[in-house]
């Protein structure tokens, strides 16, 4: 908890105003919450759930900022060379990561066999 608490700040103080860490933070502190929520309520956290959701919410947050350069991009034509290249390098990143995201995906589909549930008792 206090991970999550320090990592917050330091995304509020910092980390926002750095291209790829503010979006590989936004991601961490999604999936803490997931890992949180499984400690706090004693369940048992799946491998497969924790790279997923760190590789979508990863994904999520690039094509956030993509959207933002675009639309940032629109209103005006101030350093317009600049953000067609950030665009262009965001659109790259996000493309592959897909990718990635899906190969890992079946990956871990296959690594992974599904946790069974047995009672207790």
């Amino acid at each position: 908890m206090l991970g999550y608490i320090v990592l917050t700040l330091a995304y509020s103080f910092s980390f926002k105003r750095v291209a790829i860490l503010d979006v590989a933070t936004i991601a961490a502190l999604f999936t803490l919450r997931i890992v949180m929520g499984g400690v706090l309520n004693d369940l048992p956290l799946s491998p497969w759930l924790n790279s997923f959701s760190a590789f979508f919410f990863f994904s999520l947050a690039l094509a956030k900022r993509n959207v933002e350069l675009i639309r940032f991009k629109a209103i005006g034509n101030f350093f317009k060379s600049v953000f067609k290249a950030i665009v262009g390098v965001f659109k790259a990143i996000i493309n592959s990561h897909i990718g990635r995201a899906l190969i890992q995906i079946a990956a871990c589909a296959a690594a992974f066999p599904p946790v069974s549930q047995q009672p207790e008792g």
